[in-house]
């Protein structure tokens, strides 16, 4: 099995989900966001964190925790990990 594609699209997702985080990160810590009105505990410890760590780790750490959890998704569902919202029938 030639893995190389796996392992590009998986690059390329991160870069996108880095872009992403990015840009809704700019969106949250703008001057008069709705988040920065209603969740200011929240936006202090964001900034707490950028301060402590670095706005590119931050973005790191969101980007690949979403990676994953996407992922995850991705390929539970395949299986039939995932929970149905229904109920079979039972059998006579």
């Amino acid at each position: 099995m030639d893995s190389s594609r796996i392992r590009n699209l998986a690059t390329g997702v991160r870069d996108a989900l880095r872009a992403e985080v990015s840009a809704r990160l700019d969106a949250v810590l703008a001057e008069g966001s709705r988040e920065r009105l209603e969740e200011t505990a929240r936006v202090r410890a964001l900034e707490a964190d950028i301060k402590g760590y670095g706005r590119e780790e931050v973005v790191e750490r969101a980007a690949h925790t979403w990676f994953n959890r996407l992922s995850a998704l991705r390929f539970r569902t395949p299986t039939a990990t995932r929970p149905r919202p229904w109920s079979r029938p039972a059998r006579a």
